[in-house]
């Protein structure tokens, strides 16, 4: 935010996902707060842009590991304590481009990091990843590359393989027993 605050939301503008309008980054938290988060059909909801701290508290209090999607961060020591404060360095996944890497393993040299590849080949991301520690792809499963093949060849070099964004029980179940270490979904409850 404006003001420095960590905030849990996917797009670099509040448009599509909130009652407002604008870059997050321009917005102070107060601001951001003010707003609703949008449902699926655009209209508002009860319920409020999370910050970071927010996030990390519901996932203690439920025993969930938090995969968190690095967007625009400036200030990586301040993410960073808060995810130490939080009891959630040995656990927290990120995620994020292969570009970020360097960055992050010079404050968190053993978090697991998730890369979002650029390349649609999934033989050129494992060739791009595998000399990497401490690392994980993340896949949409619809590509016609992802084979059973291609997440054994990349476990066999210690690289876990996360799928995204799968909304159908049967799809998740079959990429589970193919191999996938997670998947994404927008519908947590409908699968869980």
């Amino acid at each position: 935010t404006a003001d420095g605050c960590f905030v849990c939301i996917h797009d670099p503008t509040l448009d599509r996902t909130t009652t407002g309008t604008g870059n997050v980054a321009d917005k102070t938290l107060a601001e951001i707060r003010a707003l609703s988060i949008k449902d699926a059909s655009g209209n508002a909801t009860e319920h409020k842009v999370p910050t970071f701290e927010e996030y990390l508290a519901v996932c203690k209090i439920y025993g969930i590991v938090p995969l968190i999607e690095i967007k625009a961060i400036t200030t990586y020591s301040e993410f960073f304590r808060i995810i130490r404060n939080m009891g959630f360095m040995d656990t927290a996944m990120l995620t994020g481009g292969l570009w970020r890497l360097d960055t992050i393993r010079q404050h968190a040299p053993d978090m697991l990091y998730i890369v979002l590849p650029t390349q649609t080949d999934y033989a050129e991301v494992y060739d791009t990843v595998k000399h990497y520690d401490s690392v994980g792809v993340s896949l949409l499963y619809t590509n016609e590359t992802l084979t059973e093949e291609i997440i054994h060849q990349m476990h066999e070099s210690d690289i876990f393989v996360q799928l995204w964004s799968i909304n159908d029980t049967e799809v998740v179940r079959s990429w589970l027993t193919k191999g996938a270490d997670a998947v994404v979904t927008d519908y947590l409850t409908k699968l869980y």
